[in-house]
Protein backbone atom coordinates (compact mmCIF):
# COMPACT_ATOMS: atom_id res chain seq x y z
CA UNK A 1 0.00 0.00 0.00
CA UNK A 2 2.66 2.56 0.54
CA UNK A 3 4.52 1.68 -2.21
CA UNK A 4 1.30 2.21 -4.48
CA UNK A 5 0.82 5.65 -2.38
CA UNK A 6 4.34 6.83 -3.28
CA UNK A 7 3.29 6.41 -7.44
CA UNK A 8 -0.51 8.37 -6.46
CA UNK A 9 1.19 11.33 -5.51
CA UNK A 10 1.25 12.81 -9.18
CA UNK A 11 1.42 16.42 -10.13
CA UNK A 12 1.29 17.25 -6.67
CA UNK A 13 4.13 15.24 -5.56
CA UNK A 14 6.79 16.79 -3.11
CA UNK A 15 9.98 15.48 -1.64
CA UNK A 16 10.26 15.25 1.98
CA UNK A 17 13.02 17.17 4.20
CA UNK A 18 15.28 15.14 6.12
CA UNK A 19 18.03 17.97 6.53
CA UNK A 20 17.93 21.73 5.63
CA UNK A 21 20.49 20.37 2.50
CA UNK A 22 19.20 16.99 1.87
CA UNK A 23 15.31 15.78 0.59
CA UNK A 24 14.14 12.21 -0.95
CA UNK A 25 11.23 11.46 -2.55
CA UNK A 26 10.00 9.15 -5.71
CA UNK A 27 9.97 9.98 -9.46
CA UNK A 28 7.07 11.92 -9.38
CA UNK A 29 8.24 14.47 -6.90
CA UNK A 30 11.54 14.66 -8.73
CA UNK A 31 9.78 15.65 -11.96
CA UNK A 32 8.04 18.23 -9.88
CA UNK A 33 10.15 21.26 -10.59
CA UNK A 34 8.48 24.36 -9.63
CA UNK A 35 8.16 22.63 -6.23
CA UNK A 36 11.91 21.72 -6.26
CA UNK A 37 12.98 25.15 -7.08
CA UNK A 38 10.39 26.34 -4.56
CA UNK A 39 12.14 24.56 -2.08
CA UNK A 40 15.64 25.46 -3.46
CA UNK A 41 16.99 22.06 -4.54
CA UNK A 42 20.16 23.06 -6.96
CA UNK A 43 21.52 19.16 -6.99
CA UNK A 44 19.85 16.43 -8.03
CA UNK A 45 20.82 12.60 -7.76
CA UNK A 46 19.33 9.86 -9.90
CA UNK A 47 19.07 6.30 -9.07
CA UNK A 48 16.78 5.59 -12.14
CA UNK A 49 18.43 7.12 -15.68
CA UNK A 50 16.41 9.64 -16.91
CA UNK A 51 17.06 12.90 -18.94
CA UNK A 52 18.81 15.93 -17.14
CA UNK A 53 17.43 19.79 -16.88
CA UNK A 54 18.88 22.49 -17.13
CA UNK A 55 17.84 24.23 -14.00
CA UNK A 56 19.42 21.30 -12.08
CA UNK A 57 23.15 19.79 -11.32
CA UNK A 58 22.84 15.81 -11.71
CA UNK A 59 24.72 12.55 -10.95
CA UNK A 60 22.56 10.03 -12.24
CA UNK A 61 22.52 6.46 -12.27
CA UNK A 62 20.96 4.15 -14.43
CA UNK A 63 22.01 0.78 -13.32
CA UNK A 64 21.07 0.38 -9.97
CA UNK A 65 18.16 -2.11 -9.24
CA UNK A 66 16.23 -2.29 -6.49
CA UNK A 67 17.75 -6.72 -5.51
CA UNK A 68 19.58 -7.53 -2.61
CA UNK A 69 22.00 -9.44 -4.54
CA UNK A 70 22.65 -5.06 -6.42
CA UNK A 71 26.33 -3.76 -5.42
CA UNK A 72 25.07 -0.41 -4.45
CA UNK A 73 28.02 0.25 -1.53
CA UNK A 74 30.22 0.71 -4.74
CA UNK A 75 28.53 4.41 -5.44
CA UNK A 76 28.81 5.16 -1.86
CA UNK A 77 31.68 7.18 -2.32
CA UNK A 78 30.77 9.02 -5.24
CA UNK A 79 27.65 9.85 -4.13
CA UNK A 80 28.80 11.35 -0.51
CA UNK A 81 31.45 13.58 -2.79
CA UNK A 82 28.38 14.89 -4.88
CA UNK A 83 26.29 15.77 -1.81
CA UNK A 84 29.20 17.43 0.10
CA UNK A 85 29.92 19.39 -3.29
CA UNK A 86 26.59 20.91 -3.15
CA UNK A 87 26.46 21.78 0.17
CA UNK A 88 30.06 23.41 -0.03
CA UNK A 89 28.33 25.57 -2.87
CA UNK A 90 25.31 26.22 -0.77
CA UNK A 91 23.10 24.18 -2.70
CA UNK A 92 20.41 21.35 -1.22
CA UNK A 93 20.26 18.11 -3.04
CA UNK A 94 17.38 15.74 -3.68
CA UNK A 95 17.99 11.88 -3.75
CA UNK A 96 15.73 9.98 -5.88
CA UNK A 97 14.78 6.39 -7.10
CA UNK A 98 11.66 5.08 -8.66
CA UNK A 99 9.46 4.77 -5.35
CA UNK A 100 11.91 6.95 -2.53
CA UNK A 101 11.34 3.68 -0.80
CA UNK A 102 15.07 1.63 -1.17
CA UNK A 103 17.69 3.22 -3.52
CA UNK A 104 16.98 6.32 -2.44
CA UNK A 105 17.04 5.88 0.83
CA UNK A 106 20.06 4.07 1.17
CA UNK A 107 22.01 6.72 -0.25
CA UNK A 108 20.65 8.79 2.20
CA UNK A 109 21.31 6.32 5.33
CA UNK A 110 24.71 5.81 4.18
CA UNK A 111 25.43 9.88 3.96
CA UNK A 112 23.86 10.48 7.30
CA UNK A 113 26.04 7.88 8.65
CA UNK A 114 29.19 8.79 7.71
CA UNK A 115 27.99 12.49 8.70
CA UNK A 116 26.25 12.42 12.14
CA UNK A 117 28.15 9.11 13.07
CA UNK A 118 24.50 7.19 13.42
CA UNK A 119 24.45 2.91 13.12
CA UNK A 120 22.25 2.05 10.72
CA UNK A 121 19.45 1.40 12.58
CA UNK A 122 19.71 5.13 14.17
CA UNK A 123 20.04 6.49 10.07
CA UNK A 124 16.80 4.08 9.01
CA UNK A 125 15.10 5.72 11.71
CA UNK A 126 15.59 9.44 11.15
CA UNK A 127 15.00 9.06 7.63
CA UNK A 128 11.98 7.18 8.36
CA UNK A 129 10.52 9.96 10.58
CA UNK A 130 10.76 12.19 7.78
CA UNK A 131 9.45 10.15 4.86
CA UNK A 132 7.56 6.73 6.67
CA UNK A 133 7.49 4.56 3.49
CA UNK A 134 11.72 4.05 3.51
CA UNK A 135 12.53 0.83 3.82
CA UNK A 136 16.53 0.17 2.47
CA UNK A 137 15.84 -4.08 1.20
CA UNK A 138 18.32 -6.41 3.04
CA UNK A 139 20.49 -6.45 0.80
CA UNK A 140 21.17 -3.22 0.62
CA UNK A 141 21.15 -3.19 4.68
CA UNK A 142 23.79 -5.13 4.99
CA UNK A 143 25.71 -2.90 2.45
CA UNK A 144 25.27 0.05 5.10
CA UNK A 145 26.48 -2.35 8.17
CA UNK A 146 29.66 -3.24 6.09
CA UNK A 147 30.12 0.53 5.22
CA UNK A 148 30.25 1.41 8.95
CA UNK A 149 32.90 -1.45 9.15
CA UNK A 150 35.13 0.12 6.81
CA UNK A 151 34.83 3.60 8.42
CA UNK A 152 33.20 4.66 5.41
CA UNK A 153 35.62 4.27 2.86
CA UNK A 154 36.54 1.15 0.30
CA UNK A 155 39.97 1.35 -0.02
CA UNK A 156 41.35 -0.11 3.20
CA UNK A 157 42.34 -3.78 4.66
CA UNK A 158 40.08 -4.45 7.37
CA UNK A 159 38.32 -7.57 7.46
CA UNK A 160 35.00 -5.80 6.18
CA UNK A 161 37.42 -4.09 3.19
CA UNK A 162 38.19 -7.88 2.22
CA UNK A 163 35.18 -9.24 2.65
CA UNK A 164 34.02 -6.84 0.36
CA UNK A 165 36.53 -7.43 -2.14
CA UNK A 166 35.74 -11.35 -2.18
CA UNK A 167 32.52 -10.27 -2.99
CA UNK A 168 33.66 -8.61 -6.29
CA UNK A 169 35.15 -11.38 -6.76
CA UNK A 170 32.07 -13.30 -7.01
CA UNK A 171 30.54 -10.48 -8.66
CA UNK A 172 33.24 -11.25 -11.65
CA UNK A 173 32.60 -14.78 -11.78
CA UNK A 174 29.08 -14.77 -12.35
CA UNK A 175 29.98 -12.30 -15.36
CA UNK A 176 32.46 -13.64 -17.05
CA UNK A 177 32.26 -17.67 -16.27
CA UNK A 178 35.90 -17.60 -15.43
CA UNK A 179 37.15 -18.47 -11.53
CA UNK A 180 38.42 -15.56 -10.48
CA UNK A 181 42.22 -14.71 -9.37
CA UNK A 182 42.24 -14.49 -5.26
CA UNK A 183 46.21 -14.39 -4.90
CA UNK A 184 45.90 -10.56 -3.62
CA UNK A 185 42.71 -11.84 -1.01
CA UNK A 186 44.64 -14.76 0.36
CA UNK A 187 45.03 -14.85 4.20
CA UNK A 188 48.58 -16.02 5.44
CA UNK A 189 48.83 -19.78 6.85
CA UNK A 190 47.96 -19.33 10.47
CA UNK A 191 50.17 -22.46 11.19
CA UNK A 192 52.83 -19.78 9.88
CA UNK A 193 52.18 -16.82 11.86
CA UNK A 194 51.68 -15.83 15.37
CA UNK A 195 48.48 -13.80 16.28
CA UNK A 196 45.62 -13.97 19.35
CA UNK A 197 42.61 -15.15 19.78
CA UNK A 198 40.83 -18.84 18.34
CA UNK A 199 42.15 -21.03 16.12
CA UNK A 200 39.85 -23.77 14.02
CA UNK A 201 42.46 -26.68 13.77
CA UNK A 202 42.04 -29.86 11.82
CA UNK A 203 39.84 -32.96 13.91
CA UNK A 204 42.55 -35.27 12.81
CA UNK A 205 46.18 -33.99 13.71
CA UNK A 206 45.47 -30.39 14.91
CA UNK A 207 47.01 -28.70 12.24
CA UNK A 208 45.71 -25.03 12.49
CA UNK A 209 43.76 -24.18 9.78
CA UNK A 210 41.70 -20.57 10.29
CA UNK A 211 41.94 -17.60 12.94
CA UNK A 212 39.01 -15.99 13.68
CA UNK A 213 39.69 -13.06 12.70
CA UNK A 214 39.38 -14.43 8.71
CA UNK A 215 35.71 -15.84 9.38
CA UNK A 216 33.14 -14.76 7.49
CA UNK A 217 29.95 -13.97 9.53
CA UNK A 218 26.52 -15.08 8.12
CA UNK A 219 23.11 -14.54 9.11
CA UNK A 220 21.14 -17.79 10.64
CA UNK A 221 18.45 -18.75 8.11
CA UNK A 222 18.60 -15.97 5.25
CA UNK A 223 18.51 -17.55 2.11
CA UNK A 224 19.38 -16.18 -1.42
CA UNK A 225 17.88 -12.95 -2.63
CA UNK A 226 17.78 -12.17 1.33
CA UNK A 227 14.64 -14.20 1.67
CA UNK A 228 14.21 -15.46 5.41
CA UNK A 229 13.84 -18.82 5.63
CA UNK A 230 12.39 -20.42 9.14
CA UNK A 231 15.14 -23.18 9.54
CA UNK A 232 15.43 -24.92 13.05
CA UNK A 233 18.73 -26.84 12.26
CA UNK A 234 21.68 -25.71 13.47
CA UNK A 235 24.94 -24.16 11.00
CA UNK A 236 26.83 -27.51 9.89
CA UNK A 237 29.80 -25.74 9.25
CA UNK A 238 32.18 -22.40 9.46
CA UNK A 239 32.82 -20.25 6.66
CA UNK A 240 35.99 -18.21 5.84
CA UNK A 241 38.16 -15.97 3.37
CA UNK A 242 40.23 -17.68 1.48
CA UNK A 243 43.97 -18.94 2.56
CA UNK A 244 46.93 -19.23 1.01
CA UNK A 245 46.91 -23.43 2.09
CA UNK A 246 43.80 -23.53 -0.16
CA UNK A 247 45.79 -21.85 -3.25
CA UNK A 248 46.49 -25.10 -5.00
CA UNK A 249 42.91 -26.81 -4.85
CA UNK A 250 41.71 -22.80 -6.51
CA UNK A 251 44.57 -23.16 -9.09
CA UNK A 252 43.86 -26.85 -10.03
CA UNK A 253 40.73 -25.94 -10.78
CA UNK A 254 41.13 -22.69 -12.73
CA UNK A 255 43.40 -24.36 -14.53
CA UNK A 256 41.66 -27.92 -15.59
CA UNK A 257 40.16 -28.58 -18.88
CA UNK A 258 36.95 -28.60 -17.36
CA UNK A 259 36.56 -25.83 -15.72
CA UNK A 260 35.09 -26.44 -12.07
CA UNK A 261 34.01 -23.92 -9.79
CA UNK A 262 33.86 -25.51 -6.67
CA UNK A 263 36.34 -28.36 -4.76
CA UNK A 264 37.17 -29.91 -1.81
CA UNK A 265 39.32 -28.71 1.08
CA UNK A 266 42.45 -30.93 2.35
CA UNK A 267 44.21 -30.01 5.30
CA UNK A 268 47.52 -28.91 3.92
CA UNK A 269 49.14 -31.27 6.51
CA UNK A 270 50.71 -33.82 4.14
CA UNK A 271 50.62 -36.97 6.67
CA UNK A 272 46.92 -35.84 6.80
CA UNK A 273 45.19 -34.84 3.85
CA UNK A 274 42.02 -35.15 5.42
CA UNK A 275 38.98 -33.38 3.47
CA UNK A 276 38.16 -30.51 5.94
CA UNK A 277 35.86 -28.55 3.99
CA UNK A 278 34.73 -27.04 0.72
CA UNK A 279 34.72 -24.32 -1.82
CA UNK A 280 32.10 -23.41 -4.20
CA UNK A 281 31.81 -20.02 -5.97
CA UNK A 282 28.42 -20.43 -6.45
CA UNK A 283 27.94 -20.40 -2.75
CA UNK A 284 27.08 -22.89 -0.07
CA UNK A 285 24.21 -23.17 2.42
CA UNK A 286 24.95 -23.33 5.80
CA UNK A 287 22.86 -25.90 8.22
CA UNK A 288 20.70 -23.44 9.34
CA UNK A 289 19.56 -22.35 6.01
CA UNK A 290 21.96 -19.19 5.06
CA UNK A 291 23.25 -19.25 1.84
CA UNK A 292 26.54 -17.94 1.24
CA UNK A 293 28.17 -16.76 -1.98
CA UNK A 294 31.01 -17.33 -2.66
CA UNK A 295 31.66 -20.05 -0.09
CA UNK A 296 35.22 -21.42 1.87
CA UNK A 297 33.64 -23.64 4.23
CA UNK A 298 35.07 -25.90 6.95
CA UNK A 299 32.53 -28.67 8.03
CA UNK A 300 32.18 -28.02 11.58
CA UNK A 301 33.16 -32.12 11.86
CA UNK A 302 35.90 -32.12 10.56
CA UNK A 303 37.75 -29.08 12.54
CA UNK A 304 38.14 -28.28 16.43
CA UNK A 305 38.76 -25.00 18.68
CA UNK A 306 41.94 -23.91 20.24
CA UNK A 307 43.09 -21.24 21.47
CA UNK A 308 46.16 -19.45 20.66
Amino acid sequence: MFWLDAYRDGADAKPDKIRDWLYISGFEAAENRPVLKAEKITHVLNLTGGAEHPDFKYLIFGNVVDMPSQDILQHFPVCMQFIDDARKEGGKVLVHCAAGISRSSTICVAYLMREEGLSVTDAIDAVRQCRKIICPNIGFQRQLKAWREMNFALDGKTRAHRQYKLHKKSIEFHRTGNLPNVDDLLQPDPHTITYAGKAYNCAKCERKLVTEGALVDHERGIGPWGIVLHYSAECDGVFCEPHSWMAPSLREAAGAALLTHCGDLTCPNTSCSEVVGLWNWKGLKCGCGTHVEPSFKLLKHKVIISDS
